[in-house]
């Protein structure tokens, strides 16, 4: 095998990689900066988030849009879990 091509083989694995990454993790973790920040604006603290494969508006959510339960304490110290729809050009949709 010439070494050109061995060398483009390890670039092109090194930019798949890459793609998983970004795909993946940098979503989740805007999501839940972006939970976070809404939250803290309304004086509540997360607690947890889990990620849900099925919630409420999953259907028409479209492809790029994620669905977490969300676990916080609110101003007044209650502790709340509400489910939240969030996407990458879409708002936050909070759910009871």
């Amino acid at each position: 095998m010439p070494l050109e091509l061995v060398y483009l083989l390890g670039v092109l694995v090194v930019f798949i990689v890459l793609g998983l990454v970004l795909f993946c993790v940098i979503p989740e973790k805007i999501d839940k900066y972006r939970i976070r920040r809404h939250l803290s604006a309304e004086g509540s603290q997360v607690i947890s988030f889990e990620e849900q494969d099925f919630g409420p508006g999953w259907i028409d959510a479209g492809v790029s849009a994620r669905i977490w339960e969300v676990t916080f304490r609110t101003r007044e110290g209650d502790i709340r879990k509400r489910i939240c729809r969030i996407g990458v050009l879409s708002g936050i949709y909070w759910h009871n």
